[in-house]
């Protein structure tokens, strides 16, 4: 969750609360998250990318843009154990 509240948008910012109680997250509807790894990045044959955490979401997608030659593997840990 973010917004920009710089001082030059806070002309901008009509709300009245501008800081949430952590019991008022889970009233803010369905999680949502969205990132990338290697995103226009060159990335070498066998490279390894750091774990992303995708758990706690009830549905997940991937993206994936490659040249012809290109396979994926995907590890999925399931139980956080590292196996």
């Amino acid at each position: 969750m973010g917004y920009d509240d710089t001082a030059r948008s806070e002309f901008l910012n009509k709300r009245q609360a501008k800081c949430l109680e952590p019991e008022q997250l889970d009233q803010l509807g369905p999680v949502i998250g969205r990132g990338a790894v290697w995103l226009e990045n060159q990335v070498a044959a066998g490279e390894t990318s750091d774990p992303y955490l995708v758990s706690g979401f009830a549905t997940h997608s991937v993206h994936l843009a490659n040249n012809p030659k290109t396979t994926f593997t995907f590890e999925v840990d399931t139980l956080g154990n590292g196996e």
